[in-house]
């Protein structure tokens, strides 16, 4: 499960930026994430509620902004969406294309006490 190392190190990012700036307490972690992460967002709070206890964010509410995907065919110049990076050009049936967003995985801010 890829989710696994993406959780911890969000978990490790925040406790990190809390701690530089004095935080006693992380009370939320507010996310970008793309949807080609392909991680669902309960899925995300789940893991964090675990890998989090016993850090400065144990508890804390994570408020995920899921951001659609845009992709670029490079063979016909089509702009796309799919939810998951194994797919074609719905135009020319390409598989070969650029991620112009969609993968972002972001920590956008925190709120701490």
């Amino acid at each position: 499960m890829h989710e696994f190392g993406i959780v911890q190190n969000i978990v490790d990012q925040a406790v990190a930026a809390g701690a530089k700036h004095g935080a006693k307490r992380i009370t939320a972690i507010y996310l970008k994430l793309g949807e080609l992460n392909e991680i669902e967002p309960s899925t995300l709070e789940f893991l964090f509620a675990g890998m989090s206890r016993g850090t400065t964010a144990e508890g804390a509410r994570v408020e995920t902004d899921l951001v659609p995907s845009s992709l670029e065919c490079r063979r016909c110049g089509h702009t796309f969406s799919a939810p998951s990076r194994v797919t074609a050009c719905p135009r020319c049936g390409s598989v070969d294309y650029k991620v112009l967003r969609g993968d972002e995985l972001i920590i956008e801010s925190l709120e701490v006490e």
